[in-house]
């Protein structure tokens, strides 16, 4: 891939954690991201994909950058639905499978590696909830 694609996920990842910012303390945000690269250096190496040729060093950051893309869109589309009392459940799952998606449409065609790509997915979404949490919301925010 051009460096340009290098950029973009560097670009995407940042702005996504800035974004977090707005609503979380650093201290959650550095914990969830070093979670995240953890498990998607495992994932990677584990998988030794090679569906795009992207740096070997940022895969990782892909998966964090996806991972919480898929989230933000997730909680968009389960707005409505926010007070039911599987919500946190729901919110998993679906960011689980948009995130696969999204590998499925950067080019993982191999259905094994997206099943796998999906648990791995619900696994690090599910590790990461104690950090998500805000301990004190502000008022107005999602």
């Amino acid at each position: 891939m051009p460096p340009l694609f290098d950029f973009l996920v560097m670009v995407l990842t940042g702005m996504t954690l800035l974004r977090l910012a707005g609503s979380l303390p650093w201290q959650n945000i550095i914990a969830l991201a070093v979670c995240l690269l953890f498990f998607g250096a495992v994932l990677e190496w584990k998988l030794a994909s090679r569906f795009f040729d992207l740096s070997v060093w940022l895969r990782p950051v892909l998966w964090l950058g996806v991972l919480l893309v898929a989230r933000d869109w997730a909680k968009i589309i389960l707005l409505s639905w926010r007070n039911n009392s599987l919500y946190g459940v729901w919110l998993i799952l679906l960011a689980s499978g948009l995130a696969t998606l999204a590998y499925f449409f950067l080019g993982e065609g191999n259905l094994a590696r997206l099943a796998i790509r999906f648990g791995a997915a619900l696994i690090s979404l599910t590790v990461i909830v104690p950090w998500l949490i805000q301990k004190k919301p502000k008022p107005g925010k999602i």
